[in-house]
């Protein structure tokens, strides 16, 4: 199977933010999850309750994740009003004070005259500047074939690069683009991306099952078992650091115009 076709931004990226690679094995993160795992909190026994599908758990309209950012803000910055958004109740019981939760849907068209529209997308192929990803690696693969299985679901691929055009189209103003890199693991030499490189990981390795099981069994006709062989080589994959893989994040910026006073005719002289 062939490697997708590179966009131009994404080579724009190779130019502008070079990563280099560590070659030398650096113990303090040899074991990817260690302190990761103390930074996460229990959830309420009832909000476990979700829809099952072979084996696997699946998000329910109006329940996500646990809010864990904002209660930290809010320990750091007392003298902050915290205001967290989300589709689900699913915060631990006990909160500072200066932090509440409210349930709703952020993208509801409640945008106000002069706010800002922030889009992040994560392409869902994974690049390499020096070829040490290669077209048959199992990373390569899975990547062409979720988009395949979105498409027979009726979820087209998306093409990140499209999102500046379409606000602009619709109106905002100022819209910018900015591009990041996203490693695969800890491969980077330098300490920020190497850092970013182990959350990346760790988010892909807990997850990569959960992304996958639905999209292969319902649209490509995949048994479990095949789909959970399948995944043993995309692990090995995102876990070698011999690959320098990453992934292409793009954040767009837009304004929504401020509304136009309409000139009110003076009255007629009397």
């Amino acid at each position: 199977m062939s490697q997708p076709a590179v966009h131009e931004a994404q080579v724009a990226v190779d130019d502008e933010v070079q990563v280099a690679v560590d070659d030398e094995q650096d113990d303090s993160y040899s074991e990817i999850g260690t302190s990761i795992a103390s930074s996460s909190t229990s959830l309420l026994s009832s909000l476990r309750e979700y829809h099952q599908e072979h084996g696997r758990t699946y998000h329910r309209y109006k329940e996500g994740s646990t809010g864990i950012w904002a209660i930290d803000f809010g320990e750091k910055h007392p003298e902050a009003d915290i205001l967290g958004v989300d589709l689900s109740a699913t915060q631990p019981g006990s909160v500072p004070s200066n932090v509440r939760f409210e349930v709703d849907d952020i993208e509801d068209e409640n945008l106000e005259p002069g706010g800002y529209l922030e889009i992040q997308e994560t392409d869902i192929h994974v690049r390499s500047a020096d070829g040490t990803l290669k077209p048959e690696h199992a990373l390569s693969r899975w990547g062409q074939l979720i988009m395949e299985a979105a498409l027979k679901l009726g979820s087209a691929h998306f093409d990140p690069l499209k999102l500046k055009e379409l606000m602009a189209d619709a109106g905002f103003e100022d819209v910018s683009m900015s591009l990041y890199k996203f490693p695969t693991n800890t491969w980077p030499k330098e300490e920020k991306f190497k850092e970013l490189g182990m959350w990346n990981h760790q988010n892909f390795m807990d997850g990569i099952e959960a992304l996958t099981m639905a999209h292969f069994t319902r649209a490509l006709e995949w048994t479990p078992e095949e789909v959970s062989v399948f995944l043993i080589d995309v692990r090995k994959n995102a876990k070698d650091r011999g690959i320098h893989g990453y992934w292409p994040q793009y954040i767009f910026v837009g304004r929504k115009p401020e509304e136009k006073k309409e000139d009110v005719p003076a009255p007629a002289p009397a």
